[in-house]
């Protein structure tokens, strides 16, 4: 990333690989390679900024508000200038009944030749309309001055996104939030200090994941317990069951062999007959 990401677009634009973006899409990538290059750098001119973020042929031209707004502005300031030259003309036309009174009153003090060459303040919505345009242009445009590119460094100054100061007379900016300073610059203390606060953090971090591993393990013990509590009941209930069987299995021979002695008593009785009947002069 610290090449600038404008540069890898505009590369793969030429292998014909990267695509169109809009212009605020491009605004914001434009916002991150500025702060790319300041994460790396402890100086960072505005020339090299303007190579990094020029962007030829990777931003769409289809938005229409963004076309028309210089159109508009333009087309603003011809209404005002137009509606300035109608009021000169009139009063002009008003006064020259009145010139020979005129000419008897004293010449009264012109005002200054700076205020005279202002001119009359533009309207407040022709400014607005020339500020969007300004914007529009700029986010669009394929390649930045170096004024514009100043104003996108103070842009990421206002979000915060880096730390630094501008050096207008050597036109860059100085960063103090790179990564790969020298030993002797003065944010070491600051970025140790960080580093310590991070290490804190990791060992808290590491400290809960210890704590987490205890209770997962624990965990897995009392459902090891579990299992061979379940287990045991399991064991227990076969045997059990087992037991269940044979006693009914018992009690079923039995009833079959009470069944078959009876049987074969009354198989005797039916084939000899009674005793009276044996022997009709009585028992022998």
């Amino acid at each position: 990333m610290a090449h600038g990401v404008v540069k890898d677009l505009v590369e793969k634009r030429k292998k014909g690989e990267g695509y169109l973006l809009q212009p605020l899409l491009l605004h914001k990538l434009r916002l991150l390679t500025i702060v790319s290059k300041a994460a790396v750098s402890s100086r960072v001119s505005f020339r090299e900024l303007q190579q990094e973020l020029g962007a030829p042929g990777c931003c769409e031209e289809t938005d229409a508000p963004a076309a028309a707004a210089p159109a508009a502005a333009a087309a603003a300031a011809a209404a005002a200038g137009a509606a300035s030259g109608e009021a000169g003309t009139a009063a002009a036309a008003d006064s020259t009944p009145a010139a020979a009174a005129a000419a008897a009153v004293p010449a009264a003090p012109q005002p200054p030749a700076a205020t005279a060459a202002a001119g009359p303040p533009p309207p407040a919505g022709a400014a607005g309309a020339a500020g969007a345009a300004g914007a529009a242009a700029a986010a669009a445009a394929a390649y930045l001055s170096e004024s514009e590119v100043e104003d996108l460094v103070l842009q990421c100054l206002s979000l915060n996104l880096i730390r630094g100061s501008i050096d207008g007379e050597l036109g860059c900016i100085d960063t103090w939030g790179a990564l790969n300073r020298d030993a002797a610059a003065a944010d070491v203390g600051p970025m140790i200090r960080v580093l310590g606060d991070f290490r804190k953090r990791i060992q808290i971090a590491l400290g809960l994941l210890h704590s987490a591993k205890d209770l997962l393990q624990q965990q897995l013990l009392l459902l090891q317990q579990r299992e061979q509590r379940q287990q045991q009941q399991q064991q227990q209930q076969q045997q059990q069951q087992q037991q269940q069987q044979q006693q009914q299995q018992q009690q079923q021979r039995r009833k079959t062999s009470t069944t078959t002695t009876s049987t074969s008593s009354s198989r005797e009785s039916h084939r000899w007959g009674p005793p009276s009947q044996r022997y009709p002069g009585g028992p022998p």
